[in-house]
């Protein structure tokens, strides 16, 4: 692989510790590759206080602004984190979402047709399984109204594991079906839910992940034209907000949020999905992406 990488002129890099490292090998050894990096996510560490956490950020903004072009997943990760909190402007990037890629033979239902059971929503919380506030509101929610049905379908992550391993099977009106296959499993999955609970971790701190990132939950939700639950001021509710396609809960106030929940109707799912409806498919989906990127980097060489 070595051989391999040492022949190559450009190298597509993931994660901040290969940044660095390739980048020490192209200075010190006098290599002349090319650099195109991702970023998917903000590391802690990068945010926290701290000598190595500075000295971290000093690294991470001399090699990435050496880079021929940055790809990230999140516009906000180079305009609210590396412009407005660090002042380090990257003129070179482009954005490519987390889309979904389009299955072969892959049904996307009409969900107008499939809200059958008048007095019941049904809820899913697909994926990495990781936000202890979200299952904490749900569980109060399941406690005070037999209205919704939630099916869990994912992982539970270590954040959670130790507190809910046995207590989310006693949710009542809920289902714990454990893992699936990814896209394999997803039309089927969405097929069965009226919303899609797309909630960020909630966290208490004024910047991080949480307020930049755009999960792949919402990319799924809108592909399968599934209303959406989203977290206030993440980037996912200030999109279902702009768009109609769902309700942002303010996770601080738990109150405030079962209210909101407690008043959703069948009308409401209906308004939401005709607004998902009537969207263009590419915010969801793949479509020219991937070609619009290798323009981008055909124009650097």
């Amino acid at each position: 692989m070595i051989k391999d990488i040492k022949r190559q002129e450009l190298i597509y890099v993931f994660g901040l510790d290969n940044l660095i490292s390739i980048s020490l090998v192209n200075l010190f050894f006098a290599r002349r590759w090319k650099l195109v990096y991702e970023i998917s996510d903000v590391r802690e560490i990068l945010i926290k206080r701290g000598l190595f956490s500075s000295c971290l950020r000093v690294l991470d903004g001399f090699f990435i602004k050496r880079c021929m072009l940055v790809v990230t997943t999140s516009s906000q990760f180079i305009e609210d984190y590396y412009l407005h909190e660090r002042g380090l402007m990257l003129k070179n990037y482009i954005e490519l979402e987390n889309k979904v890629h389009p299955v072969a033979g892959d049904l996307k239902t009409t969900k107008n047709d499939k809200l059958k059971i008048e007095n019941r929503i049904v809820v899913g919380y697909f994926g990495m399984i990781r936000c202890q506030r979200s299952l904490e509101l749900i569980k109060q929610l399941q406690e005070k109204s037999d209205r919704f049905y939630f099916i869990f379908r994912g992982v539970l992550m270590p954040s959670v594991k130790e507190r809910w391993e046995n207590d989310i099977m006693n949710i009542p009106n809920s289902s714990f079906l454990g893992s699936y296959n990814s896209p394999e499993n997803l039309a089927y999955m969405y097929n069965e839910i009226d919303m899609s609970w797309i909630m960020y971790p909630f966290s208490e701190k004024k910047i991080g992940n949480w307020k930049w990132a755009k999960t792949n939950r919402y990319y799924e939700a809108g592909y399968y034209k599934t209303p959406m639950i989203a977290s206030e001021n993440t980037q996912d509710a200030i999109r279902v907000t702009k768009l109609g396609t769902g309700i942002a809960l303010d996770l601080l106030d738990i109150n405030g949020s079962l209210a909101v929940l407690m008043k959703l109707c069948r009308n409401d799912l209906l308004h939401y999905t005709n607004n998902l409806e009537s969207l263009d498919r590419s915010l969801f989906e793949v479509t020219n992406d991937y070609d619009i990127l290798a323009e981008r980097i055909k124009e650097k060489l």
